[in-house]
């Protein structure tokens, strides 16, 4: 019995790190298609909910989701890929704490914070999505390099925790195409917090909103207006 599981575990492993390869390998490629589209803030969470309060709960934590009184209900960006790299970051931090919590928190974006993309800045409103934990933290040699592609936060938390190490570089990719950007603060044995900023409307439906705006303003004007 010993010996499957080992098979079974490895198999798993290598399944999870092909997917993850030809996932990262799509989103650097320019091949992976974000499809916009408007939806509820409200099924995200709870799918998150769903998914992730059993499985905190199963390791000893509490797992919070909270959402600012500013925060709209309803997005428009690519629902999937935000999913998954909510998921991602999500799966990371309850892996690592033995006690504690692991909370979600979203936000309205200070645009005076100096990390905010041009993307996420020159928007209409922008979130913060914050994944916190009180897990084992990161060192500050480490921190810098976490999200480069098959890197973990040392050299041992693959075989202690599982993974392969493309999670974070597949969130930063996802950031990017959804015009925000993904950020981690940490503190070693103390935990860790990974911002994702998003814009509550995705850059290519802001401009197509724009050049539609611009293209109805000479009708709109009338013949013979100044």
């Amino acid at each position: 019995m010993g010996y499957a599981e080992v098979i079974h575990c490895a198999g798993s492993d290598l399944l999870w790190l092909i997917n993850d390869i030809l996932d990262l390998s799509k989103v650097e490629a320019g091949k992976r298609k974000i499809s916009p589209e408007r939806f509820r803030l409200r099924q995200l969470l709870d799918y998150l909910e769903a998914a992730f309060r059993p499985l905190s709960s199963h390791n000893g934590l509490e797992f919070r989701i909270v959402t600012a009184p500013e925060v709209p209900s309803e997005l428009v960006t690519d629902e999937s890929r935000l999913r998954q790299a909510l998921r991602n970051v999500l799966s990371d931090a309850v892996k690592f704490p033995e006690a504690g919590h692991v909370e979600l928190r979203i936000e309205p974006v200070d645009r005076a914070a100096a990390d905010l993309p041009d993307s996420v800045r020159r928007g209409s409103r922008a979130l913060a999505f914050r994944v916190s934990d009180t897990g084992i933290g990161i060192s500050d040699q480490h921190l810098e390099n976490i999200f480069g592609a098959f890197q973990q936060a040392d050299g041992t938390t693959s075989r202690t925790y599982g993974g392969t190490g493309l999670g974070l570089s597949i969130c930063r990719e996802i950031a990017y195409l959804l015009g925000g950007s993904i950020h981690a603060q940490s503190t070693q044995d103390e935990g860790s917090c990974f911002t994702l900023y998003l814009p509550t409307v995705h850059p290519a439906v802001q401009d197509r909103t724009a050049l539609l705006a611009a293209a109805a303003a000479p009708a709109a004007a009338g013949p013979g207006a100044e």
